[in-house]
């Protein structure tokens, strides 16, 4: 019996500086992230790890399982863990570039390394069910015809480029998990479901480095920034050292060592993020906070999916072997504090909602430009469908509730790119003590027709790359479509700007006055909504004014000194004759829309000739102030506490407070 050689130990290999001593500082991709404004890297992190998940669904019939699990590993646990990834040969180039300057090396220095020294090592595991997994070749000399080479060789490249099916399109999505580990370092291990490799256990590690150096003794070392891979060691025809996948049971056994092993052998990926870390924050939540935004975060973009059953998520916590969080979702129901109101717009539009008064539709044919990149196509015209519910403002709002915004729809996997909002329509909505959901369905979201995918190609396209707005200024769109110096019909940037104003227009209609006879919203809408403009009389009910008097920011609480809300002037509903108050509150906008985060209230003083609070309770976020007999006016001064994110320390964080009131009227 012929003895087998030995299974050779996985080694780390990194590319040295070429002969040109070319180097480079930053890494491409985490710098075109960096330059989108007002990202949340965990949010795109649940975005585009789902988005990548269903991109790659094995049957549109069965749902994609994606599970998120942070882990806490400490003492000797991270110590294992370090170990099993071969950190004693990657540690210097850790600290190689933790020693430079720059974004990248300081988080490495501040965060990364302080997990690993501290034995307090984070892992987030990404693992996706139902999908192809990293199938084909390494693409190292051979042709790379699978997704395997895009995700772990190349950089900025996406999978199945080009397909009209894809949530992306400049292939960084990839780059968010390097982003959100402070050792720029993931481990991946899959089962492929596709030939040559279907059905073997895959294991490969790969940092993202910029150029840095080592020393080994008193030799000086020169290294790439194309970063480093962990596996079997292996060279090229060139005799050039290189490291490739692991295979069979040695990945197995390997993924079993730091606890990402696929449940019952199943075709998907899973991906070990070392040192998790949030670059948007200064201070780290704990895993459990960290759990409950992932889960905020995958309700928000995702309930479309879960809603049709093409999505189930997961999200697991554990702090030393102790499980925090366990949560499946598996629906999303109208109910929801979140989204709710959007599931119940979404389910009039399948025709599954109860369509009550509050409930409307709208279609909008929409032009699409013309195209000069494959698939080529003249200027054509697709369908776009709106459903909105619209109800009376409550007087506070949970504090993670979506409200006052179109959910922006493209593409089969059931994601919202965008919850567009502009501050003219939410101001006339306010006036008349309305608030508003609305989704919108184009692209694949609304059809399978030849016009529904050229719009889905147009709008992918005009897609940035966080993937989270449509816009003409993207380098692609300039490139494949009309940009008015030949070709015919609206170019590109006036086929947006006509979308955009459809809703616009379309939104504020409902509330608007009548000017003349046709100049109204369609009677069917006008009916529902009953805003004033369907013949009938409008409910008396006064108009605030409001003056917010003179606001103090301060460490830990904020105060308005000399606010006070009024009766307009010019109101049919006097004071003298009818009893009123109204609820304020004050709010922080996240995420683009207003009143998503309301602030406990420490202190309220009303003036005792105007009226006075009513059973007020010190933290609570909203009080009721009763107006005196025929006051007109109520002056207050109020104190709330900020939260601690806002409280201090030498970030600095732009906030805008928002002081709401809604008006309750009664006859006295």
């Amino acid at each position: 019996m012929t003895e087998q050689p030995p299974t050779p130990k996985p080694v780390w290999n990194f590319e040295k500086i070429g002969p040109n001593g070319y180097e480079e500082e930053g890494i491409a991709a985490f710098e075109i992230f960096n330059q989108q404004k007002g990202l949340d890297p965990l949010e795109v992190l649940v975005r585009e790890a789902i988005q990548n998940s269903c991109d790659a669904a094995l049957d549109d019939n069965l749902p994609v399982q994606v599970e998120f699990e942070l882990r806490e590993l400490r003492g000797g646990d991270a110590t294992a863990f370090l170990e099993a990834i071969g950190y004693d040969s990657l540690r210097p180039h850790i600290e190689g570039t933790a020693a430079q300057e720059g974004t990248l090396q300081d988080r490495i220095e501040q965060d990364g390394l302080t997990q690993i020294k501290g034995r307090r090592l984070r892992v987030m595991t990404v693992s996706d069910y139902g999908t192809e997994g990293l199938w084909g070749a390494e693409g190292v000399e051979e042709e790379a015809d699978g997704n395997f080479h895009k995700l772990v060789r190349a950089a900025m490249k996406s999978h199945e480029e080009g397909s009209a099916t894809q949530g992306g399109s400049f292939g960084l999505g990839k780059a968010i998990y390097w982003m959100t580990s402070g050792a720029a370092t993931v481990m991946l291990h899959s089962i492929p479901s596709k030939k040559p490799n279907a059905g073997s256990s895959r294991f490969i590690g790969r940092t993202w480095l910029p150029s840095h150096k080592t020393t080994d003794g008193d030799e000086l070392r020169r290294w790439n920034n194309v970063g480093g891979w962990f596996g079997t060691p292996n060279k090229n025809s060139d005799g050039v050292a290189r490291s490739i996948s692991i295979w069979d049971d040695q990945a197995a056994s390997l993924a079993a060592s730091i606890g990402i092993s696929r449940k019952d052998d199943a075709s998907g990926t899973s991906f070990a993020i070392v040192a998790f870390d949030d670059p948007g924050r200064d201070e780290e939540l704990d895993v459990g906070e960290t759990c409950e935004a992932l889960l905020k975060h995958v309700v928000k973009w995702y309930w479309p999916a879960i809603c049709r059953k093409k999505l189930t998520v997961s999200v697991r916590g554990e702090v030393d072997g102790e499980v925090v969080v366990d949560e499946e979702l598996t629906e999303v129901l109208e109910s929801d504090p979140q989204v709710g109101r959007y599931v119940a717009a979404w389910n009039g539009l399948q025709d599954e909602g109860d369509n009550t008064s509050e409930y409307v539709e709208q279609t909008f044919d929409w032009q699409i430009p013309e195209r000069k990149k494959p698939p080529a196509h003249q200027p054509a015209t697709a369908e776009a469908r709106l459903g909105m519910i619209s109800t009376e403002a409550p007087d506070s709002y949970a504090p993670e509730a979506e409200f006052n915004s179109v959910a922006l729809m493209r593409g089969g996997t059931g994601m919202v790119v965008q919850y567009y909002f502009t501050d003219q329509t939410i101001r006339r909505y306010n006036d008349v003590g309305k608030t508003f959901h609305a989704v919108l369905l184009t692209g694949k979201a609304r059809g399978e027709s030849e016009s529904d995918t050229q719009l889905e190609i147009f709008l992918r396209t005009t897609e940035p790359p966080a993937h989270d707005r449509w816009s003409h200024e993207q380098e692609r769109v300039r490139r494949e479509y009309h940009s008015g110096k030949r070709g015919k019909g609206l170019t590109a940037k006036q086929s947006l700007s006509s979308y955009y104003a459809d809703i616009d227009k379309f939104l504020r209609t409902l509330v608007e006055e009548p000017v003349a006879d046709g100049a109204r919203g369609p009677d069917r809408l006008m009916k529902r909504l009953n805003f004033g403009s369907s013949g009938k009389k409008p409910p008396q009910k006064p108009k605030l004014i409001v003056r917010r008097g003179k606001v103090t920011p301060g460490i830990g609480e904020w105060s308005f000194e000399g606010a006070s809300f009024g009766l307009n002037s010019s109101s049919e509903w006097p004071a003298s004759d009818h009893q009123w108050s109204f609820v304020v509150s004050v709010s922080i906008p996240e995420d683009g829309n207003r009143g998503s985060q309301l602030l406990p209230i420490s202190n309220i003083t009303v003036s005792s000739d105007d009226g006075h609070p009513s059973e007020f309770e010190p933290g609570a976020t909203d009080v009721r102030v009763v107006a005196a007999p025929g006051a007109e006016r109520v002056s207050f001064d109020l104190a709330v506490t900020m939260p601690e994110l806002f409280g201090g320390g030498q970030r600095t964080t732009r906030v805008a407070a928002q002081l709401v009131a809604v008006c309750s009227a009664g006859e006295s």
